[in-house]
């Protein structure tokens, strides 16, 4: 934790004062600690507007860093850690023309807690590179993340350096929702559809992220 603290006055002070960031550098983006308050109502999620870093790249890595622990503070039942397993999806909301559009960023099942312990007052740790997404989160973006089983503490590391490759744009083809098994038999819902490909990029990447939950 002191070292977190004391990079992050360090980058700081940079941003502020016009001092460049070296190679290697991190900025430290932490919109979630222990003491934000458990959200209010059945699994529900954490909401928050974060300010991502504009300027200051090209990010080499960028990690989400997910901390959860049991705590009687916790909103979602009477245990310190979840009765149940539930799945969540990182939700970033970014503004497009006069429309937000939704990406999903990343997923997670919760595990069984009614006698679980999460490493104590530490907790448990999972890490995400993020890198993919540069193009999407830059500026203020709101941010929907977890549930009220757990205690949450999120930040975000932006690495300076080079990234593995420049990533021209992030493009949902099917976006993040709930859909019933009928209708995906009946083709109603994520049908067959064209993409057109940039054609300067040299690589393209698809990612999927699927999950049996609320299929009824």
């Amino acid at each position: 934790m002191k070292l977190n603290a004391t990079i992050y006055l360090v980058i700081l002070h940079g941003i502020l004062f016009g001092v460049p960031m070296e190679m290697g550098d991190t900025l430290v983006v932490h919109p979630i600690t222990w003491d934000t308050p458990s959200p209010e109502g059945w699994n529900a999620q954490y909401k928050k507007k974060v300010l991502f870093p504009d300027s200051g790249g090209p990010w080499a890595k960028i990690i989400m860093v997910q901390t959860l622990k049991c705590d009687p503070a916790t909103k979602g039942d009477k245990y310190p850690c979840g009765e149940w397993d539930y799945i969540w999806n990182t939700l970033v909301d970014v503004p497009s023309a006069d429309s937000i559009e939704t990406f999903s960023v990343g997923s997670f099942v919760t595990p069984y807690g009614k006698r679980l312990v999460l490493g104590e007052d530490k907790g448990w740790v999972w890490f995400y590179d993020m890198t993919d997404y540069a193009p999407i989160l830059k500026g203020l973006r709101e941010l929907t993340v977890g549930n009220n089983q757990e205690l949450l503490d999120l930040k975000f590391l932006f690495i300076k350096g080079i990234p593995p490759r420049d990533i021209l744009k992030v493009e949902n083809i099917y976006p993040y929702g709930k859909y019933k098994y009928a209708d995906l038999s009946d083709d109603v819902v994520l049908k067959k559809k064209r993409i057109h490909l940039l054609p300067q990029a040299s690589g393209y990447k698809m990612k999927a992220i699927v999950s049996g939950h609320g299929h009824a």
